[in-house]
């Protein structure tokens, strides 16, 4: 009984997907980008969000974020725009988020991902959008030592992000995992590294939607955030 009523549903699962692209400067300003330094050690006005400063765009990021989308089959929009994401967060300072809503850089684009019994599936690109990533919130001292309060470091605040959605066209947590190791390793982002122009972050969201299977329109949807890229994500969507 169970395995029949199992049978009668089938699992949706689309992706969110973040790149820092590792340009040598930030998204809006000249202050360096990278990992490792000492905190809050890679800030300026801009980054800090100071009264009267402005950003200027990084073209490498924008060439970067084209490339992507190239390899990832999606058209380029000939004209794009910026949209300010309004929210308060402690390691957001100007308490919004530079971003693209209405028109991504990238949009309508498709991924074909070579599956382990060697079948081929599509998975539609619905768009990859630039926006600046946020710092991060420490909420224990440098070295492990236990604290009262959250601390926060601003290096990552401002570096170039690139977030790739999918359709919901993937349906297992194996397929997630291929799918992923299969971004990751496409030419057009390079190994991991310093200089390599682009890296994979390793926080992926999933949106995993079940549905009955003759009727896909209707559905439970469940979001499963900051997903690992080890074992841990694909048995989160499998689970």
């Amino acid at each position: 009984m169970a395995e029949r009523i199992v049978k009668s549903y089938k699992v949706l699962v689309g992706m969110e997907i973040h790149v820092q692209l590792a340009t040598k400067s930030k998204m809006f300003t000249s202050a360096a980008n990278g990992f490792g330094g000492e905190p809050n050690s890679q800030v300026d006005p801009v980054v800090l969000g100071l009264p009267g400063v402005l950003p200027v765009m990084n073209k490498k990021a924008v060439e970067y974020s084209i490339k992507v989308g190239v390899a990832l089959g999606c058209k380029i929009a000939k004209h794009t725009k910026w949209d300010r994401k309004s929210y308060y967060y402690p390691d957001l300072p100007k308490n919004y988020q530079i971003s693209q809503y209405d028109l991504p850089l990238c949009y309508e684009g498709e991924f074909h991902l070579t599956l382990k019994d060697g079948s081929d599936r599509k998975v539609r690109i619905r768009r990859a959008h630039l926006e600046e990533d946020a710092g991060k919130l420490l909420h224990e001292a440098p070295g492990g030592y236990h604290i009262d309060w959250s601390i926060v470091d601003l290096n990552r605040a401002g570096t170039p992000l690139l977030e790739i959605v999918t359709e919901p066209d993937l349906s297992t947590g194996d397929e997630v995992a291929a799918f992923g190791q299969e971004l990751q390793n496409n030419p057009a982002h390079g190994p991991s590294g310093p200089d390599d122009g682009k890296r994979i972050d390793h926080n992926k969201t999933p949106t995993v939607l079940i549905v009955p299977a003759r009727r896909p329109v209707h559905g439970s949807k469940s979001l499963i955030p900051d997903g690992s890229s080890g074992e841990g994500f694909p048995q989160s969507v499998t689970h």
